[in-house]
């Protein structure tokens, strides 16, 4: 972005415009380069023209925590200009970053000589301040949602461990009785899948509110994914009078959480189930290799 172009002049008349560009110092900075530290003098003001910065507070500990990032077109350390107060918070490039920069004698000066400018300014402070608020309320009542989420879910799986532990039993008792019936064994082979499944959604529901997210990538084959989809759902389909389609495809081995995999299959299934007005209905799953990716394709009538 040009310096003359950032939208940051716009809130000025043509003649004070066109004296803080030529007041302007434009600066390069590389990555994790420091712009100022929290405590500085605040004897400057910048605008991002290329890059971006992030706005940091030491915390207790001694590290930092990230308050908000400026991106290329928005400008930050105003506030020390128009309060006389040090740097209430540090300022931290991110990649490479291109400011410029405007002297608060600069801004000062400005000030003295228009004082439509200072309105013009302060007005132009103060609707930024109150989106900021605007976004500080909503992240705030997103924590205490996510809070909420945590206590529930934290209850919840400590309530379903006596049922989901009944019910493997329960699986592993009728299974052991019938072990000379194939049906029976597969069936309870499906619900205790199903079970294992149910306790892992609600155990990253719970880490989610936590603030935990986590993939567990392993190399497993298409095949076999596949193969497992298709044996969950056949007998549900047939009833529904929709066809699980499988192509022939070759072995694949590829990086993925197998858990969510299996997942989205199924939750596109469930929509496939809704969509599907005209029966019979047909379901294809087909995967191709394509250099070091690996293309699922998934289709219904």
């Amino acid at each position: 972005m040009k310096l003359e172009s950032h939208p940051f002049f716009a809130v000025f008349n043509q003649e004070a415009a066109a004296q803080l560009v030529k007041d302007a110092e434009e600066l390069s900075r590389k990555d994790r380069a420091a712009v100022f530290e929290e405590g500085d003098a605040a004897d400057s003001m910048y605008l991002v023209l290329a890059g971006g910065v992030e706005l940091t507070k030491k915390d207790p500990a001694g590290g930092r925590q990230i308050l908000s990032s400026v991106k290329e077109g928005e400008y930050f350390g105003v506030f020390g200009l128009l309060d006389g107060k040090t740097r209430s918070a540090g300022a931290v490039c991110r990649g490479q970053t291109t400011l410029a920069k405007i002297s608060k004698d600069v801004v000062m000066d400005l000030f003295r000589r228009s004082p439509e400018s200072s309105l013009a300014l302060a007005s132009h402070v103060i609707e930024k301040m109150r989106v900021s608020n605007e976004l500080y309320a909503e992240e705030r009542l997103r924590h205490e949602r996510m809070s909420l989420v945590e206590k529930i879910t934290s209850k919840i799986v400590q309530d379903m461990k006596g049922p989901f532990t009944a019910m493997h039993m329960t699986m592993f008792a009728i299974d052991k009785r019938s072990s000379k019936d194939e049906a029976a064994h597969k069936l309870c082979q499906l619900v205790d899948g199903q079970l294992n499944r149910m306790q892992h959604m609600i155990e990253e529901i719970r880490d989610f509110s936590h603030g935990r997210t986590q993939v567990s990538s392993k190399p497993l084959n298409v095949a076999m994914l596949f193969s497992q989809f298709v044996e969950s759902n056949k007998e549900y389909m047939t009833q529904q009078n929709i066809a699980l389609s499988v192509a022939g495809i070759k072995p694949i081995i590829m990086e993925g959480d197998e858990e969510k995999l299996l997942r989205v299959l199924q939750n596109l299934a469930n929509h496939s189930l809704e969509a599907i007005s005209a029966k019979p209905g047909k379901i294809s799953l087909d995967a191709t290799k394509k250099e070091e990716s690996v293309v699922i394709t998934y289709s219904d009538s």
